[in-house]
Formats: C-alpha cells, sequence, structure tokens
C-alpha cells in the first residue's frame, strides 16, 4: 500500500509540473492542500539564483527543482527562501523572502 508520506512526497516533487497521465490520489486535506488533495504550495531554501539575459531571475531550491520568473516584476537580491502557490488557471506565484509575488514556471 501506499503511505500518505509517499503520497506527499510524490506530490511535492512534481508541485509545478502537469502530470494529466497519474491519476489522482484522495487524501484527507492537510495544511497547504486544495479539496482535491493536491499540494497548493511550497517553501523550500534557495540554493542557487541566476538571472536570464533579460534580467528575469532562475531560481534552484533545496530539493532541485528550478524555477522561471516569467512576468517583469522586481525581486530582492540574495533571497534565502522561496514560497511558491498556485495561481489562476495554471500558473504559479512565488514569494521571495517574503516579497511582492512574480509569475514563475517550473524548468527542471
Amino acid at each position: 500500500t501506499v503511505t500518505r508520506e509517499q503520497v506527499e512526497n510524490v506530490q511535492r516533487d512534481t508541485f509545478g509540473f502537469s502530470m494529466p497521465s497519474l491519476p489522482s490520489i484522495a487524501m484527507p486535506r492537510l495544511g497547504g492542500e486544495s479539496e482535491d488533495g493536491q499540494i497548493d504550495e511550497i517553501t523550500y531554501a534557495i540554493t542557487d539564483v541566476d538571472r536570464d539575459a533579460y534580467g528575469k531571475v532562475i531560481v534552484t531550491l533545496e530539493n532541485g527543482q528550478v524555477w522561471r520568473q516569467t512576468d517583469s516584476g522586481r525581486t530582492p537580491r540574495n533571497p534565502e527562501a522561496a514560497l511558491i502557490k498556485r495561481a489562476a488557471l495554471g500558473s504559479y506565484m512565488m514569494k521571495l523572502d517574503g516579497s511582492r509575488a512574480i509569475r514563475v514556471r517550473r524548468v527542471e
């Protein structure tokens, strides 16, 4: 059988990717989850921050996920933590050290 911890680990690792081929697993609500049992937000320490040629940030989290800024919002220098939340229409918003949210997409 699959444990609750295993399901949560898979959801955290795949957060930000569209996985239509995986069946949804009905689980009781935990903090940070939506009504359908999916995780709505994650928080991780940042291991690396780069900027692309257009000045947009590319953030690498401690779990290996890489997120790229898609809007033109301003970001703090040398952030230490990222909070990423689901937003409308399958998009995601990231707060770096509690700053204003920027729109992002997961690239790795």
